[in-house]
């Protein structure tokens, strides 16, 4: 699963990538089928592309979702993968992972942040196509479950990290 605007100024999301990485991850998961949320001028491009890899029936546009129904697609997720290569921060790794689902993000980009360097998620070259596939398998193999240290993102610690710095004398 992918969230994201489907706008051609913004090909760098990754969709691109996750759709020609899904051939070559049939053999392992005959059933595989990729969920892309969101809407844009760039969908036409994204269809034919489908249609040319002769992906049809394995991928579902379910287009522009309201932000209360965002939790129930997440649950229909076992990886979220968004190897972009000009996101920046992504709050979208942070929704899925706080619904427990394995993620990937991108080494070039801000999901660095997002997923804490490697620590909450999968961090791969969105360019190394063969990385693409592999951490999207690992990614599938990977039990769901809240990442321990999600809680770095919470309230409570933005707050205390804010009270810190403030408290640091000026030099």
């Amino acid at each position: 699963m992918t969230v994201g605007r489907l706008v051609s100024a913004e090909r760098f999301k990754g969709f691109d990538e996750v759709l020609e990485a899904i051939p070559s991850l049939l053999h392992h998961y005959p059933d595989l089928h990729y969920l892309i949320i969101g809407d844009g001028d760039d969908m036409p491009r994204l269809k034919r592309k489908v249609r040319d890899l002769q992906l049809v029936n394995r991928v579902t546009f379910a287009g522009y979702i309201k932000e209360d129904e965002k939790a129930d697609h997440y649950s229909l997720a076992d990886a979220y993968v968004m190897p972009s290569r000009g996101e920046g921060f992504g709050i979208v790794f942070l929704e899925a992972m706080a619904c427990g689902v394995p993620t990937v993000g991108s080494l070039v980009d801000g999901s660095r942040e997002a997923l804490l360097n490697g620590k909450l998620g999968l961090l791969v070259d969105p360019s190394d196509h063969l990385a693409v596939a592999d951490s999207i398998r690992t990614a599938l193999s990977t039990p769901r479950g809240v990442p321990v240290g999600l809680d770095f993102f919470s309230y409570p610690a933005f707050a205390s990290r804010v009270n810190s710095l403030v408290r640091q004398p000026l030099s």
